[in-house]
């Protein structure tokens, strides 16, 4: 790269920035900063971009490699050599070494990289065109599909803040050529040059190969990239037309999916499972949701466990709850003295909570000592309106509350009388023809 072509990076990258402030409101840059070529060059970029935000320096310390150390050392020395006020943030980790420690080390960064962010920070990070040929390519022998092949994205939400990628589209070539005019230092990762790790098979043996054939295969996988993307984009929308329609809050309605070609099933299923968890199920995962529970003769008894989720059926529709909603609760209870006029909160050991609210009008419990406990079986209470009391386990029933979630609605008694059902359902006792001072009962999940 001759002294002019430097100069375009360097331009490309400030219009960028500016560009990016024009739409976003931004408190501030971190550069996820390993040391390397690329976030080497992108800090420098940063610095000369004129940006008068605050800037911070993220470095990651795996404390596998025996150099790792020495690295930190390298991020605290380049975050002094500016003369801006650059922090110098050294975050340690674990990496779990079962499975794909490629994986597992990337995790972790992402792990690091939203807790640290802050409100409306942007992450830069220094992914150019060779890392998004190498992610194409790995990606393309695993068998993946639109999601998979639209490659690394140059912008998106990162918890309070956001993730952008402003070499995206540049060579590693092109970088490295700025990187020796500008005299830049930078450290190598000896795990760089291990090629059983995927990405590092594809980037030494692989893709130089195709780029000595194609000199502008870079180049044409970042456009392919680019028309996948845009696609999956529209898919996706259309998908979501289609879930906004034909399911609840938490539940998709299986009679409608029925309707569909089975592989627009498989497309829907596959949409609605990563709104829902931001995960993404295998083929194999796929085929058993399909036949072992979409397909079950048995419909509430129908599970599927993949990680943190389970994939329940009930009534024909289909629900992906968290594993805890499955605590054993039977033993549990608390009681709580409600003091007049003042709020009041329990939490649960399923992470939700109860609050309590002061109420003159509408159903409340006047009681100010209650216990909270959750299903035995054999309960009754009078719900409002009602004459007869009812049992609780029909009360469910007729409301279509799905079995697994009934042992973990917590109940409200006062002497041994069952007052509420969470927030979903109260005893006539509830019910105050007067305005007598009550609590009003709200319950987060």
């Amino acid at each position: 790269m001759n002294q002019k072509h430097s100069s375009d990076l360097s331009d490309r990258f400030s219009n960028q920035i500016h560009d990016l402030l024009n739409t976003n409101h931004v408190s501030g840059w971190c550069v996820a900063f390993s040391g390397g070529l690329d976030s080497r060059v992108l800090l420098d970029l940063l610095v000369a971009s004129s940006s008068d935000l605050p800037v911070r320096i993220l470095h990651v310390h795996h404390g596998i490699s025996e150099n790792a150390d020495d690295w930190v050392e390298f991020c605290q020395t380049t975050a002094e050599s500016y003369s801006g006020n650059i922090e110098a943030i050294i975050e340690r980790v674990s990496v779990d070494i079962r499975g794909s420690f490629e994986e597992n080390a990337r995790k972790a960064r992402y792990q690091v990289f939203e807790s640290t962010l802050k409100p409306n920070e942007v992450l830069l990070m220094g992914h150019h065109l060779n890392d998004q040929a190498e992610t194409f390519l790995q990606r393309l022998a695993r068998g993946s599909g639109l999601t998979g092949l639209s490659g690394i994205p140059k912008k998106r939400a990162l918890n309070q803040g956001l993730l952008f990628r402003p070499l995206i589209d540049e060579s590693r070539e092109d970088l490295k050529s700025y990187a020796q005019r500008r005299n830049l230092h930078w450290v190598e990762d000896e795990s760089n040059a291990f090629e059983a790790y995927d990405r590092n098979y594809l980037r030494h043996q692989i893709l130089p190969t195709f780029i000595a054939r194609w000199p502008r295969f870079l180049n044409s996988v970042s456009r392919s990239v680019k028309v996948i993307s845009q696609d999956a984009e529209n898919l996706a929308y259309y998908r979501d037309q289609w879930l906004d329609q034909y399911r609840s809050l938490e539940a998709l309605d299986l009679n409608a999916l029925s309707e569909l070609p089975e592989s627009e099933q498989c497309g829907l299923l596959s949409h609605w499972v990563r709104r829902r968890s931001g995960y993404s199920l295998s083929n194999e995962q796929l085929r058993v949701l399909l036949n072992e529970v979409i397909h079950s003769p048995q419909d509430a008894k129908a599970v599927l466990r993949v990680g943190e989720f389970e994939y329940r059926r009930f009534q024909n529709r289909l629900y992906l709850v968290p594993s805890r909603q499955h605590l054993d609760l039977s033993h549990w209870r608390c009681s709580i003295k409600l003091e007049e006029n003042c709020s009041g909160e329990l939490f649960l050991p399923d992470g939700s909570h109860l609050i309590f609210e002061p109420a003159v009008s509408g159903q409340r419990i006047t009681h100010s000592q209650i216990e909270v406990c959750y299903r035995k079986g054999g309960e009754h209470f009078r719900p409002v309106g009602h004459s007869q009391s009812k049992d609780l386990k029909k009360w469910f029933q007729e409301q279509a509350i799905p079995p697994w979630q009934r042992s973990n609605i917590p109940l409200l008694y006062s002497n041994q009388t069952l007052l509420a059902v969470a927030d979903l359902a109260f005893d006539q006792l509830c019910v105050c023809e007067d305005d007598r001072l009550g609590w009003k009962v709200v319950w987060h999940r």
